[in-house]
């Protein structure tokens, strides 16, 4: 089976494949598409979907340069689809920074009031 490494992860080329096809399904339905990410995946959220990976201010500003480059990369977009994506996309990432920076466990929340306060917008 051929493996990626990608930090502490290893996707295999079919999880890549599943991912993939996950996301597309997913833009498709958000831009006005069919359902069939719901279909698919039954009702689910993004906070839900992105609560285990570290969603910092830096790692939306990463994906923002991906997706930037990526649309920049296709022709078959027209400009104001891709304005409509980027606003999307922005809104989109640091939504969730801020909502999973304010979501935290109970544990989390302990120890994080024991070094310092929570953030005005997580009150």
């Amino acid at each position: 089976m051929v493996t990626r490494k990608s930090g502490f992860n290893q996707f295999s080329l079919i999880q890549v494949k599943k991912k993939l096809l996950g996301i597309n399904e997913f833009f498709v339905q958000r831009m006005g598409g069919p359902n069939l990410y719901s279909q698919r995946k039954g009702r689910t959220t993004l906070i839900n979907c992105h609560r285990t990976f570290p969603v910092t201010h830096e790692a939306a500003e990463r994906w923002l340069h991906h997706m930037q480059r990526a649309l920049d990369s296709t022709t078959d977009i027209d400009k104001d689809s891709k304005t409509r994506m980027n606003n999307f996309f922005r809104h989109t990432a640091f939504f969730l920074v801020l909502e999973l920076s304010c979501r935290i466990t109970k544990k989390e929340q302990d120890v994080r009031i024991a070094v310092t306060t929570k953030p005005a917008a997580c009150n």
